[in-house]
This record gives C-alpha cells, sequence and structure tokens, in this order.
C-alpha cells in the first residue's frame, strides 16, 4: 500500500518504521525546508538516535506530493498545526485518515471531528501506550485502533499488524480519541507528584483514582468499560504517568519541583500535549460537562490560583 503521514516527528517516524517493515510506501510531510533537508541529510532524528530513516521513505514539503494516491492518510502533528495542513490539502471526498495525534482543538473539537470538515472518507484513531523509541527498536507493543468501516479497519491490519506489534479494535471512535487526549493530562499530575517527592504509596492512589475517573469521563460520553481498560485507556495512562520519557510527565516534575514559572519555560522548547488539551476542555472541566476533580485543581495550579501541594490534598478528599 502506499500511505501518507502529515508530520515527521518522532511518532511519525516511529510509525513510518512500523509501515515500511510491513513493506509499505510511505511518504512524510513537514512544510519546513529545513527540518526535510536535516532529516534527509542525517537519516534521522536526533530524539531517535537508535534509529536510521528507511531509505525508501520520502520526506516531502509537498502536501500533494504526500496525499496523491494514497491508499491512506495518516495525521501525526500536534493539534494546533492540524486544520491549517487540512485547508491547505486537496483531499479528495473518499480520503480515509487515521488520527495518531493527540488532544483536543482550541474550538473542543476532537481531531475526529475536524477531520470529517474536509472528508467523507473513513475515519479511524490510533493510540496506545507506546514510546517511539520502543517502536523503532521493535519491541513488543499494543496499539489500540478506534473504527468504524470494515474495509478500513483491513488496511490499517495489513499496515500495521506483524510479529511485534499487537492490535485491538474498538467502534468508539471518540471515547478512543478523548481516552488518548486525557492519559497527557494526569501524566502532567504524575509527573507533578514526583516532583513533589510523593511516594510510591501516593502515586499508586492518584493512579487508582484516575482511572477511576478515565470509567466515568468513558461513560459520562457513551463508552463502555471496557473502551477505559484498553490499552489507549489503561494501557497509555500507566506508561505516560511513570516516565520521564513523556514530555507531559516531564513538565509536571518541573511543576513540582520549581514551581509553575519555571514549567513554562519547558513549555517554550516542548510541545506538551496534555498543557494544550487541559487548556481547551477547561470550561467542560469546570462547569461540570467532564467531571474530575484532578483535572479542576491542575487547571487552578496552571492558573496560579493554588499550588501544587493541592493535588495531595485532593486525593484524600472522597
Amino acid at each position: 500500500m502506499k500511505i501518507g503521514i502529515y508530520g515527521t516527528g518522532v511518532f511519525a517516524l516511529a510509525l513510518s518504521s512500523i509501515l515500511t517493515d510491513n513493506k509499505h510506501s510511505v511518504t512524510l510531510y513537514t512544510k519546513f525546508k529545513e527540518e526535510k533537508d536535516e532529516l534527509i541529510k542525517n537519516k534521522g532524528s536526533k530524539r531517535l538516535p537508535k534509529y536510521k530513516i528507511n531509505e525508501k521513505i520520502k520526506i516531502t514539503n509537498d502536501l500533494d506530493e504526500m496525499t496523491k494516491d494514497k491508499d491512506f492518510l495518516i495525521i501525526a502533528l500536534p493539534v494546533p498545526f492540524i486544520e491549517d495542513a487540512l485547508k491547505k490539502s486537496n483531499l479528495k471526498d473518499a480520503s480515509d485518515i487515521l488520527i495518531a495525534s493527540k488532544g483536543i482543538t482550541k474550538d473542543k473539537l476532537l481531531v475526529s471531528e475536524l477531520v470529517k470538515k474536509y472528508t467523507s472518507g473513513s475515519t479511524g484513531v490510533i493510540s496506545g501506550p507506546t514510546f517511539a523509541s520502543d517502536v523503532v527498536t521493535k519491541k513488543p507493543l499494543s496499539f489500540t485502533v478506534g473504527v468504524e468501516s470494515d474495509d478500513f479497519k483491513s488496511k490499517i491490519n495489513l499496515a500495521f499488524k506483524n510479529d511485534y506489534v499487537k492490535l485491538e479494535y474498538k467502534k468508539d471512535i471518540e471515547i478512543i480519541e478523548l481516552l488518548g487526549s486525557i492519559k497527557n493530562v494526569y501524566a502532567i499530575i504524575s509527573g507533578m507528584l514526583d516532583g513533589l517527592g510523593a511516594t510510591t504509596s501516593t502515586k499508586s492512589l492518584f493512579m487508582t483514582e484516575a482511572i477511576k475517573e478515565e470509567e466515568k469521563i468513558s461513560d459520562n460520553f457513551g463508552g463502555l468499560r471496557d473502551d477505559a481498560i484498553s490499552f489507549a485507556g489503561v494501557g497509555d495512562l500507566i506508561l505516560t504517568c511513570g516516565s520521564t520519557e513523556s514530555r507531559n510527565y516531564s513538565f509536571g516534575k518541573i511543576i513540582g519541583e520549581k514551581g509553575i514559572n519555571a514549567a513554562k519555560n519547558y513549555l517554550k522548547e516542548n510541545t506538551v500535549e496534555g498543557y494544550d488539551t487541559i487548556n481547551n476542555i477547561a470550561e467542560l472541566v469546570l462547569y461540570g460537562k467532564i467531571e474530575s476533580k484532578l483535572m479542576e485543581n491542575l487547571i487552578n495550579i496552571l492558573n496560579g490560583v493554588c499550588q501544587p501541594e493541592r493535588i495531595i490534598e485532593t486525593l484524600m478528599t472522597n
């Protein structure tokens, strides 16, 4: 198959490594000529030192080259940049798009809702407990795929399934996408607890409460309990909340250690998806459409209304 990917970040590179392992043709798009030239020259990214880009992968600054005659497209861009890329794309009406980005737009839309403004083709979401560094070294890993179309499901299965990639499929696209977004918010809180010097027992208390909240949010949005305990739910929560390899976790840890002002310096050079997500859903959280005491208090901490220690107090309330 021929597959085009919006993005050349580490996760886009990681997904492309799976696709080329499975003998598919891949074209990556970046709007930055310098980024394209650097990736081609170095045959990889400094952020993925163990991976050399397969020579069969094309990297382009031309959206038409990336989208033309492809079996499906993958979005692996930071959420704030997605709509601009879609607007400039000459998409066919029936272009199938798989979403690998995680977050919520400033208009409080899931990316799947945004994509549907630009194509009537099938939409899917891929999410799970996977760091790019593990993907490119072919370690056993897993993804949850949210997809309704059987034809698109077959394409995705052919594209990604192999002896080191395990896939599970769900019909609730929006729930899988929502869980993949809010786990980044919980990762900030988890990092914050680490920065505050919380014990393993306290962090286990937090993880349990976060899982309970995920189940409640999934239920409120019409999802099933099985969605919350999927690879994209509990699996991704465990991964992201427990490693400094996560930028969300690292951002939270700085808040716990040095305060919000120091953490905002980190934002100048790093994309922290959970920070964008919590800002974009703040109104839904504060007005009770998404019930989460943990997220509510994180919003207050980020706005300087209360100190990071408030999170520990929150864990001890009913």
